[in-house]
C-alpha cells in the first residue's frame, strides 16, 4: 500500500513539473521581444566625421 502511494505521488509530481515547464515556455514565447527587420543607426549631420569615415571606408 505504501509503495502504491509513493508511485502515485511521484507521477503527480512529474506531471506538475511538466505542466509548469510547458507553462513557463508558453509565457516566455508569448512575451519575448522580437528584433525588427531593419535597424537604423543615427549618425548625426551629413557633414560630420562618421559619414566622412564611412565614405572613405566604403570606397
Amino acid at each position: 500500500m505504501h509503495l502504491e502511494r509513493t508511485k502515485i505521488w511521484r507521477r503527480c509530481m512529474v506531471g506538475i513539473a511538466i505542466i509548469v515547464l510547458v507553462g513557463c515556455l508558453a509565457i516566455w514565447f508569448a512575451t519575448r521581444q522580437i528584433m525588427p527587420r531593419t535597424i537604423r543607426i543615427a549618425t548625426g549631420q551629413e557633414t560630420g566625421l562618421y559619414p566622412f569615415f564611412y565614405c572613405s571606408v566604403r570606397t
